[in-house]
């Protein structure tokens, strides 16, 4: 979803993907709690593990995905039946919340 929305306004797939990597890091510290309520939930462990992780060449291709066969986030959003102005209003919040929020560490 926020590869979505950053395609949406623009950034660049290498920085949408450094942000996506980043995400490994931010959650190995809560891996441990996810991983006790995924077996208490009886889910299945490998699976589990695939899910949690975060490798830039799978961003990659999704970014791709997207570009290739539907001509970016902006094109997908109008094929799933949003308005231009309902984009418009979605890349303003976006923007507008990036301008107003501090910058993230290592981007």
């Amino acid at each position: 979803m926020i590869a979505l929305l950053l395609d949406l306004v623009q950034v660049p797939a290498s920085t949408i993907v450094q942000d996506y990597t980043m995400t490994a890091e931010l959650l190995t510290p809560l891996l441990p709690s996810f991983r006790e309520k995924a077996r208490l939930a009886g889910l299945d462990e490998a699976r589990h593990e695939k899910l949690m992780e975060c490798r830039a060449e799978a961003m990659e291709m999704t970014v791709a995905y997207l570009h290739s066969q539907h001509g970016g986030a902006e094109t997908y959003l109008c094929k799933l039946g949003l308005s231009d102005a309902q984009i418009e209003k979605i890349r303003g919040r976006v923007v507008g919340s990036a301008l107003n929020s501090p910058p993230a560490s290592g981007l």
